[in-house]
């Protein structure tokens, strides 16, 4: 929502007009749009080896980086926690 008011769009296409692209809010972008690492991301083979949760079309790229991903099921990892008391 923000990106249609407060000049959201605008500061979008000025971050990625270096880079020649110009990029929209379309649909839902899921919990994970990126990540914090201990070390500095400078290009696609710094993913190699990262371990990452990120579901859906995020996690299908990732995976093309040669992230290992690993998923678990929310309700799953709910019931275990609650046993854990």
């Amino acid at each position: 929502m923000l990106v249609k008011i407060c000049w959201g769009q605008e500061l979008w296409d000025e971050l990625t007009d270096d880079f020649g692209t110009q990029s929209f809010a379309a649909g839902n972008t899921g919990v994970q749009m990126g990540g914090w690492f201990n070390k500095k991301i400078r290009s696609a083979n710094d993913f190699k080896g990262l371990k990452m949760r990120m579901p859906g079309l995020g996690g299908q790229v990732l995976g093309k980086l040669v992230v290992l991903q690993f998923h678990f099921l929310v309700d799953k990892f709910m019931k275990t926690l609650c046993r854990c008391n």
